[in-house]
């Protein structure tokens, strides 16, 4: 298996509570994975370094309890490919109120760096908690057909980006987050349900390939009513 699908296992375990506290050793991951012991400690680098474990200097990796504080509702944007709770029985489900083809504007011509009026899927969906029927989000989504050359409704009630992966073997290798706040319109407060003049978290999300390209570009506007998990790392002396 690969480090990356290792580290999308582990940290799934770690979301529905199979690891609570501490990881199994690296001779036990290695064992449970059929891998080596370089790709077992690539795929706990990486959750390490989104946040998710901790590293005790000799005791092993430890399961990030903050995470999974009783009475937080969080929600964690530390996974490209799916949004987590930090509650394992709280299902988000997606539902979807747009999707439409068309070409790319001037904007995106230059996001994607494609040419001018490059072909693309458009997508909107309400992002929200199942069991209480609480409002997420609401995301604007945006696919370069270029490089993600078949999308349906059908797919995008479900993880894009994982079907994606399966698909195409695309996956987010990093991305350019921004960051902002604003206050519901008439329009955005029509299609959530939310009220005229309730905020709300944007992240503004440039998705891009292994080979360096962008093939997704999204607008994501958050309810004020929970936590969200970012983990970051200073790499820069």
């Amino acid at each position: 298996m690969k480090y990356l699908d290792i580290a999308n296992e582990i940290n799934q375990r770690i979301t529905d509570r199979v690891y609570e506290e501490q990881l199994p050793s690296e001779a036990q991951l290695m064992e449970e994975f059929s891998s080596g012991r370089n790709t077992i400690r690539s795929a706990i680098s990486l959750l390490a370094n989104h946040g998710i474990i901790r590293r005790h200097q000799g005791s092993g990796y430890f399961v990030n309890q903050d995470l999974f504080e009783t009475g937080r509702n969080i929600t964690m944007l530390t996974n490209k490919n799916s949004l987590n709770t930090n509650q394992p029985d709280k299902q988000i489900k997606s539902k979807v109120i747009n999707f439409t083809s068309r070409l790319t504007t001037p904007k995106e011509d230059q996001i994607f760096g494609c040419q001018k009026k490059s072909p693309v899927y458009e997508v909107h969906r309400l992002r929200y908690i199942v069991e209480d029927n609480a409002f997420l989000s609401f995301e604007k989504a945006v696919f370069l057909k270029e490089l993600i050359p078949y999308l349906d409704e059908t797919i995008a009630q479900n993880s894009i980006f994982r079907f994606i992966k399966k698909q195409y073997d695309i996956e987010v290798l990093h991305s350019d987050d921004f960051l902002s706040v604003g206050l519901a319109d008439e329009e955005f407060a029509e299609k959530t349900g939310q009220a005229v003049g309730s905020p709300y978290l944007l992240v503004k999300e440039i998705n891009f390939t292994k080979k360096n390209k962008v093939f997704n570009y999204s607008h994501s506007y958050y309810s004020p009513d929970r936590e969200y998990y970012y983990h970051l790392a200073n790499t820069l002396k």
